[in-house]
C-alpha cells in the first residue's frame, strides 16, 4: 500500500495482518516535506519493510528533489528496506520531461544505491512524458491502473483477469520468480478505492497494489527480518551492575604499602 499525508494515522499492525507485505510512504511532494512523513515512516519502522516515495515535480531541479529525498528519509531514520519510488503524474504538472526524470532516478541510484521504482499510469507515460524514454527500461514499473471503479470489485481473484497495459519500454510481469526486473512491471497498483478502515488506515479509501513473483521473492523475502526499533530507557526496572575488575588498597602511594582492602568495579 502506499500511504501520505491524505491518510492522518496508519496501524501498521493491522495493515500487516490483513496482508500487506510492504509500504512506501510519501516524503516530498517536489521539494515540499509532506508532514506525515515523519510520523508514519517512523511508525512503520519495526512493523513492516518500507520505503519513501518522491512526488515529481517537472519545474522543480530533478538533483535537487533526489537529495532532498535522501536527506529526508535519514533525518527519520534510514533510507528504507527497499528501492525508493518516483512518483510521475500529470497532476500539477504542466510538463513532463523524460530527461529530467531520467536525472532525478540517476541521483537516487547515485544516493539510495538502489534503483528507484518508477510509479506511473499507462497514458501518463505514454502521452504525457515528452523525450527519449528509451533509458527507462533499466528500471523497473509500479504501474497505476483501475479496472473496476465499484472497490466491492476489487477482488483479486476477478482483478487479476484484467492485466494492466504497460507503456514502452516496459514489459509486463510474467511467472517467474527468478526473471530479471530491469525493464519490467514489478508492481500493480490495482485499486484506490480499498477501504481503509479494514486496513487500520483512517479516511475512506486506501491505495493498494500486488508485487510481480519476481519482486516477492527476489526482493521482499531476499531482505532480512525488519528489527525493532531500540525500547526506550526502562522506568522503574532495577538496574543491573556487572563485577569487572578488583583493585587493591593501599595505605600509601606505591606497591610497598600494606593492602588494606579490595575495590571492585
Amino acid at each position: 500500500m502506499d500511504v501520505s499525508y491524505w491518510q492522518n494515522t496508519v496501524n501498521f499492525a493491522t495493515a500487516l495482518a490483513k496482508g500487506i507485505l510492504w509500504v512506501y510512504i510519501r516524503a516530498l511532494y517536489g521539494l515540499s516535506p509532506d508532514l506525515k512523513f515523519p510520523v508514519h515512516y517512523p511508525n512503520a519502522n519495526g512493523v513492516m519493510p518500507r520505503t519513501a516515495y518522491l512526488y515529481y515535480k517537472d519545474e522543480l531541479d530533478p538533483k535537487a528533489q533526489a537529495q532532498k529525498l535522501y536527506e529526508t528519509c535519514l533525518a527519520n531514520g534510514d533510507i528504507g528496506n527497499y528501492q525508493p519510488v518516483i512518483d510521475v503524474e500529470s497532476i500539477n504538472n504542466l510538463t513532463l520531461t523524460a530527461s529530467k526524470i531520467k536525472t532525478c532516478c540517476e541521483e537516487i541510484l547515485i544516493l539510495f544505491k538502489k534503483r528507484p521504482l518508477i510509479y506511473t499510469g499507462f497514458y501518463v507515460w505514454r502521452d504525457h512524458v515528452k523525450g527519449d524514454k528509451a533509458w527507462a527500461v533499466y528500471y523497473s514499473l509500479i504501474i497505476a491502473a483501475y479496472p473496476f471503479a465499484d472497490r466491492s470489485d476489487d477482488l483479486p481473484q476477478k482483478v487479476l483477469q484484467y492485466p494492466p497495459m504497460i507503456p514502452a519500454p516496459f514489459k509486463m510481469w510474467t511467472s517467474d520468480p527468478d526473471e530479471n526486473m530491469q525493464g519490467l512491471a514489478v508492481g500493480w497498483q490495482f485499486t484506490s478505492s480499498a477501504p481503509a478502515s479494514e486496513f487500520g488506515v483512517s479516511g475512506n479509501f486506501l491505495d493498494l497494489d500486488w508485487s510481480s513473483p519476481a519482486f516477492q521473492k527476489q526482493v521482499l523475502k531476499a531482505q532480512p527480518p525488519v528489527d525493532p526499533p531500540p525500547d526506550p530507557d526502562p522506568i522503574g526496572e532495577p538496574m543491573q551492575f556487572k563485577a569487572l575488575k578488583t583493585y587493591n588498597i593501599r595505605s600509601g602511594p606505591g606497591t610497598q604499602y600494606p593492602d588494606i582492602g579490595d575495590l571492585t568495579t
